[in-house]
């Protein structure tokens, strides 16, 4: 499996530089970031809390079970799967660093050809906490599924999996 390139999946979030440290302050720095597919698969999107490493202001997006994204990746009735993301410049590419030349051998690490993104997950825990780096726009995403397979799925329908 292969990770998409970064260009932008909606073209409105303006690029994070290599010195750059904008954290996000308000819901919009956040969703503008984030695959209008999430947002619209959403029942809310809305401010979640604060990241513990920067103070950024998180955003989390519920998915509808009953959306077309929920039922392509198969969520069932009363299943719930929230993506928290967040903006933070420093930090996204300190983090893709360090999932990047993780060697523990248990983590998974899909990156982008350019170097500018990665998903890293652990395959066989009971329940599969997946990141999500994008340097290039300083977003971090964070969710869990019960099965690889299917945060492989929502990955593939959001844009950052091929």
């Amino acid at each position: 499996m292969a990770i998409n390139s970064t260009d932008p999946l909606d073209g409105s979030a303006p690029a994070a530089t290599a010195d750059s440290t904008f954290i996000s302050e308000s819901t919009d720095d956040v969703t503008t970031l984030l695959p209008a597919k999430l947002i619209t698969s959403s029942t809310a999107c809305e401010k979640s809390g604060f990241a513990p490493d920067s103070s950024a202001l998180q955003v989390r997006c519920l998915i509808n079970v009953n959306s077309n994204l929920g039922k392509t990746i198969g969520m069932k009735a009363n299943e719930y799967l929230g993506v928290t993301a967040w903006r933070d410049d420093r930090y996204a590419r300190s983090h893709l660093i360090e999932l990047r030349d993780n060697k523990t051998g248990t983590y998974t690490t899909i990156g982008s050809p350019d170097g500018n993104r990665i998903v890293g997950y652990i395959p066989n825990s009971s329940t599969v906490i997946f990141e999500v780096v994008d340097k290039s726009r300083g977003l971090l995403m964070q969710f869990s599924t019960k099965t690889a397979d299917q945060g492989l799925a929502l990955l593939k329908e959001l844009g950052y999996v091929g």
